[in-house]
């Protein structure tokens, strides 16, 4: 448990859960990026294998305190398992440089049966990671299953460019591709939901930026809806979906894929999802991880948390502080300290908005 807490956060779920009081609500952070540096690791370090993985979770929980820790597949990993080229710099995110579709026509690499942990290596990375987290984090703080959504999934197959293509000119083709990446990601989700976790599904390329509604609610929607129903119903679970970029015109659908909760990135206006969709799903987000929790001081990001706070906390289906996104790398560290010590303050039980301030 973190010195700042008095309780765990499985401690304060159990008692939300219940209806009894607890020290503080729950607070999200995503620091996938900086991690390896709090543990001295240059980058190309954290996905070497499930150990250190499920070390750089470890070193952000007793950190930071946040309530949940993630074993993460990988948005490029599917590409991987197929044979795409990654690079994996030492300095920056892990990247595919040659993709293995060339022409959506031509799927006949597609196989389920290479998407098991005897052959894709990020699979067993992830199951490894799930266990170490488990047996040693477990008691104290809930683990969940970072999956990728199928359109993102799409994406590592095929590249951007290809697939943007692809979607006007061969939407059938499109379509089938989408058919196997989301039979493909039920079918990697369902152990690790067996084995007790929770799910968040990361669709960054689904983006408002990329796609109009229509195109979202033609391509993605009916999957991310499969897919979010096939896993509730291997297991009861709630579900948090985050997809990058402005998706302001998207929030109506993307409450309709039948999450529980979503992650808004901060190109989108808290307030104006809460009036929209707040009814419906729960909120979580968004200060801005590259201008605020990376460029600002550790003022501007408590400042940040405040405005967070003061738009969502009275949202009808619940809100959790969150960042838009990932940090990024080269994060200071003054300032995720920054992030937690406002949260703290505006999400101590019960919360009172006299604490969204200085």
């Amino acid at each position: 448990m973190h010195k700042d807490d008095q309780m765990t956060p499985k401690e304060r779920a159990a008692a939300l859960a219940q209806g009894r009081a607890v020290d503080r609500m729950p607070i999200g952070l995503m620091y996938f990026g900086p991690s390896c540096r709090l543990l001295g690791w240059t980058a190309d370090k954290m996905f070497e294998s499930g150990r250190t993985f499920a070390d750089c979770q470890k070193v952000i929980y007793k950190t930071f305190g946040q309530d949940g820790v993630s074993a993460k597949y990988g948005l490029h990993s599917m590409g991987i398992a197929f044979g795409a080229t990654e690079i994996n710099p030492p300095d920056a995110s892990r990247s595919i440089i040659n993709h293995p579709i060339k022409d959506v026509r031509d799927l006949s690499i597609l196989d389920l049966n290479r998407l098991t942990p005897e052959k894709d290596k990020d699979i067993r990375r992830t199951w490894e990671a799930a266990h170490y987290l488990l047996e040693e984090l477990g008691d104290e703080v809930g683990c969940s299953f970072g999956a990728t959504g199928p359109f993102t999934c799409a994406h590592a197959l095929m590249g951007a460019e290809n697939m943007m293509i692809s979607l006007i000119k061969y939407p059938e083709e499109m379509h089938k591709l989408l058919r196997f990446t989301t039979d493909a990601m039920i079918q990697i989700s369902k152990p690790f939901l067996e084995l007790g976790l929770g799910l968040t599904i990361s669709e960054p390329v689904a983006s408002g930026v990329l796609l109009s509604e229509k195109m979202f609610r033609t391509f993605v929607l009916p999957y991310e809806k499969e897919f979010i129903a096939a896993c509730k119903a291997i297991r009861p679970v709630k579900t948090v979906l985050h997809i990058c970029g402005d998706t302001t015109k998207l929030l109506e659908a993307m409450a309709e894929t039948g999450t529980d909760a979503i992650s808004l990135d901060n190109m989108v206006d808290i307030a104006e999802a809460k009036r929209r969709i707040g009814d419906r799903v729960a909120l979580t987000g968004n200060v801005d991880p590259n201008s605020v929790i990376l460029m600002g001081t550790p003022h501007d990001v408590e400042q940040a948390v405040y405005s967070c706070y003061r738009k969502g906390w009275d949202n009808p289906k619940g809100y959790t502080l969150w960042p838009g996104c990932d940090c990024p790398m080269a994060t200071p560290l003054e300032n995720g300290l920054a992030y937690m010590r406002a949260a703290r303050k505006c999400a101590k039980y019960p919360v009172n908005p006299n604490n969204f301030t200085d």
